[in-house]
């Protein structure tokens, strides 16, 4: 049987086993204290020590975030249950195959997107049950969202806090998981953090800082990093500038006001302000550049080679974000990372393109459409998938879980997957018949 208890520093942890595949599933671990009440807008602080047993077989609330509206796409397509939600959401989800600690499996992060403003780490498209049956450990995350993760204001400055709450908390799980990740079977020189879309770009700003090094060896970024991305970030001082004129535009007086304010009136009062006003939220409710953790743009970071020297997989899909200047300009931004990857730094980089239409409706391959398929969940999603998508999937997630065991997707079984280099520019164009691509 898989392994039923992980033994930690902490505490002994409980998890749920399931037959098929083997694997067990630890559910709502803490990985960070969420600073609540007072301390709101503070870094996630240390867990303490719990010494005893802790039977990890519940999600925790998800992150406080604004509904999606019942009807629209994605409320359709992936957020067909309203989760409860609460501000102490700083926990993380570990599936994992392993028969005893000793077995030192590889590790994959997965980071969630929404804008920075919503999703979860168990969304119905993300499970770890595929990965465990390749014998990959799943780890995903909740972290703060929207004000909640990523207010900046000059109050905020007095406290010596600049922002950026949200990525603080996903370098948190990281170092979580690398302190602890040998008690479920992992290795915790082996892992490989991944994002698609907010997430995405995440991952490339935990690659494009220092606080990070050596805390994970490979990355993959789906649907948002590389160059002159669509999640640009502005300095910190513009992002607070902004946010104190709508702080102060809503009838704020003072930081103690704002915290003692219940998060549904501050999430509400802040979106209709920034609609009514056509403001921004990915700029002003995201990542800044706060000279700290992230100490310039994300491009000035690419083009001087400080980002990490580590083998990366990236990648979007065909029809991003139903437009197609928006799909142009997020292949191009892949493109470019990939250029940059491949002529600054010696370890390689993996390039795809996700063209596989879904089936029932006219959405094609659409923002977010391929999870499905990474993470071998398909007959969750309501889509009358064919035999054809299947074999995708399994394609995909089987490329996949080679990358995050050696950093290298091919397997003698798959169809060949060329590497990006200088010299060579190849994606590959993942559909139901998979091609590569050279475009140079």
């Amino acid at each position: 049987m898989a392994l039923l208890e992980a033994k930690t520093k902490l505490g002994t942890y409980v998890g749920v086993q399931d037959d098929h595949p083997q694997y067990t599933v630890f559910k709502g671990i803490a990985y960070a204290k969420a600073p609540l009440g007072n301390l709101r807008w503070k870094k996630p602080q240390p867990l303490e020590a719990f010494h005893g047993v802790y039977t990890a077989d519940t999600f925790s609330p998800i992150s406080v975030q604004p509904r999606h509206e019942l009807g629209s796409f994605y409320q359709k397509e992936f957020f067909e249950h309203q989760e409860a939600m609460s501000e102490d959401s700083l926990y993380l989800n570990i599936w994992t195959p392993a028969m005893s600690r000793e077995e030192k499996l590889p590790v994959l992060l997965w980071i969630h997107g929404g804008a920075y403003t919503g999703g979860y780490g168990h969304e119905i498209e993300f499970d770890g049950a595929k990965f465990c049956s390749r014998k990959v450990i799943l780890v995903t995350v909740n972290y703060r969202l929207g004000v909640m993760g990523f207010l900046s204001h000059p109050w905020l400055q007095e406290e010596n806090e600049r922002g950026n709450f949200g990525i603080y908390d996903q370098i948190a799980a990281i170092q979580f998981i690398h302190e602890h990740i040998e008690a479920f079977g992992g290795d915790a020189d082996n892992i490989t953090i991944m994002g698609q879309s907010a997430g995405s770009r995440s991952v490339q700003i935990i690659c494009s800082t220092d606080k990070t090094k050596g805390l994970f060896s490979k990355a993959i970024m789906q649907s948002a990093a590389g160059t002159n991305s669509i999640c640009q970030e502005i300095t910190q001082e513009k992002q607070a500038s902004i946010m104190k004129e709508v702080i102060a535009g809503l009838g704020y007086k003072d930081l103690a006001q704002l915290r003692a304010t219940p998060y549904k009136v501050l999430i509400h009062d802040i979106h209709q302000y920034m609609s009514e006003h056509q403001m921004n939220p990915l700029e002003l409710l995201g990542p800044n550049i706060d000279g700290e953790l992230l100490a310039e743009e994300c491009d000035k970071i690419l083009s001087k080679a400080a980002f990490h020297d580590i083998p990366y997989m990236i990648g979007c899909t065909k029809d991003e974000l139903f437009s197609k200047e928006t799909a142009h300009a997020i292949l191009e931004s892949t493109k470019g990372f990939a250029k940059l990857q491949s002529q600054l730094h010696a370890s390689p980089i993996y390039v795809y393109s996700f063209e596989r239409e879904l089936p029932g409706d006219q959405a094609g391959a659409f923002h977010s459409g391929e999870l499905w398929y990474e993470f071998g969940t398909l007959k969750r999603c309501w889509r009358p998938f064919t035999p054809g998508d299947y074999e995708l999937s399994d394609k995909m997630n089987y490329y996949f879980s080679e990358f995050v065991k050696k950093g290298d997707p091919n397997h003698f079984d798959l169809p060949i997957w060329h590497k990006w280099t200088s010299v060579e520019q190849w994606i590959q164009c993942l559909d139901e018949i998979i091609k590569s691509k050279k475009i140079q």
